[in-house]
């Protein structure tokens, strides 16, 4: 099936050859109206469309059968995001056990059970990821009977406050200037880069069927993964330790805990598990992504205009010369 996008930025071609209705698609940055004719559907809003593509096309690309798509035309691209996962991992937060090694045995007992799963992203390539299946985590012997397993992440309200603050117009702040922006930032894999367990704590053990050797993998883990019960709460303590030490200089909030603020450099943030958002001066932002990347992994970030929209958690925040604008179009339909 082909899908063709037509909108005020030109047109978007959405491919699928994977049996559903509907493909992922990567929109343009000033698509703000479209019509998309797609098996006889048309539809008229942007918001409409990207709810039709990401329901029908996340259903049917994620988790998909290994033994189905492994041997096909996608085979190299497919193996290579499998290495990629493996070595990824394998370089951080699982070493993997051979029979002869001491742990071996261990690992046998002990080991839960994961899985790798195989997905079709929504910008056409193919991931894997290494998950823990936590629902079968011994949660007593590894975590202890009083671990808190609840993770927070920052409530609408709080971006809606940090959004609509009043500012001035950055375009009118002058080349040279100082103006307060809005960027965002998404840490890679940020699960994995939580900090490493401790040698006090109880060994963890990993066993995966590989679905490309067809034979069961056992592995030492070492961090964090997917998967696991106390992945996101093990992130968000990384995440706050490294907020409010010393050389960061921000203070968590109280009553909503996914925001930090610097006083000294006027900068606050709020945190939804690994997308951040942030507003300060533009040199006092770069500041912090620059801090930020050299303690994890991070994606570019980007930064808002009235060229450039930022999509954060599904909202599609934009601006022109009158103002800062905020649409949840998706979220209502």
């Amino acid at each position: 099936m082909r899908v063709d996008i037509e909108t005020s930025n030109g047109k978007v071609l959405v491919v699928n050859d994977h049996g559903s209705d509907f493909s992922y698609g990567r929109w343009g940055h000033h698509g703000f109206a479209c019509l998309v004719a797609a098996q006889g559907k048309y539809f008229t809003s942007l918001g409409k469309v990207s709810n039709e593509l990401n329901a029908a096309a996340f259903i049917a690309m994620r988790d998909m059968k290994w033994s189905k798509y492994l041997h096909g035309p996608d085979h190299e691209a497919i193996m290579a995001a499998y290495n990629k996962e493996w070595d990824s991992l394998t370089s951080s937060v699982l070493r993997e056990l051979s029979e002869d090694d001491h742990e071996y045995e261990d690992a046998v007992r002990y080991a839960t059970k994961g899985r790798i799963i195989l997905e079709f992203k929504r910008v056409g390539i193919w991931k894997a990821r290494v998950v823990v299946r936590g629902d079968l985590e011994d949660r007593e012997r590894l975590d202890g009977p009083d671990f808190n397993y609840a993770a927070n992440v920052c409530e609408f309200a709080a971006v809606r406050n940090l959004l609509f603050q009043p500012r001035e117009n950055p375009a009118k702040s002058g080349r040279n200037g100082d103006p307060t922006v809005i960027a965002s930032a998404d840490i890679a894999v940020a699960y994995t880069q939580a900090d490493r367990f401790q040698p006090h704590e109880p060994k963890r053990y990993l066993m995966v069927l590989d679905p490309v050797t067809g034979k069961w993998r056992y592995f030492r883990q070492l961090g964090n993964l997917y998967g696991s019960a106390g992945a996101g709460v093990r992130w968000e303590k990384t995440l706050v330790k490294f907020m409010t030490d010393k050389d960061s200089g921000f203070v968590q909030g109280k009553n909503e805990p996914c925001a930090f603020y610097n006083a000294e450099r006027d900068i606050a943030v709020l945190s939804y598990c690994d997308d951040l958002l942030v507003r300060g001066k533009r040199s006092q932002v770069q500041w912090f992504f620059n801090k930020l990347g050299r303690r994890f992994n991070i994606k570019p970030p980007a930064y808002l205009s009235s060229s450039d929209m930022l999509d954060h958690l599904g909202m599609v925040i934009f601006e022109s010369d009158e103002g800062l604008y905020l649409s949840m179009q998706s979220y209502i339909e």
